[in-house]
């Protein structure tokens, strides 16, 4: 019965529950990192940038799991529920990562469908009284999309 005692005594003792001087510790820490977030996006430093908005988005991420989330002081299967969930989300991020690398940008011919070809000469000249500017190539102005790719294949 006395291992029952001192083991409940321990229990107690461990500060699951954080402070609210904690509470407000860290949100205060956390403030201060959006601001110095918001501030290095907007100082031109090239690949530091990037470099220094992913490593205060880690430090973020730690205290919030640590402190509001409660893994400080949560059991070892809650830890390992929760290293699995971010070795998931990181194996899903390498692999759609890995994805975009190898894929090979080719562009390719358009061609508009046959249905679309034999409609096109009256939508053409619907816009041309819509948008007169449009008939005139000679200066060179916008162009609807439609009279651009007509204009191409001829």
């Amino acid at each position: 019965m006395s291992v029952r005692v001192q083991r409940n005594r321990e229990i107690l003792r461990t500060p699951a529950i954080p402070t609210i001087r904690s509470l407000v510790g860290v949100w205060l820490t956390l403030l201060v990192l959006l601001v110095a977030s918001v501030t290095s996006a907007y100082v031109p430093l090239g690949i530091v940038n990037t470099l220094l908005g992913l490593a205060i988005a880690a430090v973020k991420v730690g205290l919030i799991a640590s402190v509001f989330m409660h893994l400080r002081h949560a059991d070892n299967t809650v830890r390992v529920a929760a290293a699995a969930a971010l070795f998931f989300l990181w194996v899903m991020a390498f692999l759609s990562f890995g994805d975009f690398l190898t894929r090979v940008e080719r562009g390719a011919q358009w061609q508009a469908p046959r249905a679309f070809q034999s409609a096109a000469k009256p939508m053409r000249n619907r816009l041309l009284r819509i948008f007169p500017v449009a008939a005139d190539t000679a200066r060179q102005r916008p162009v609807p999309c439609i009279l651009r790719l007509r204009r191409q294949r001829h």
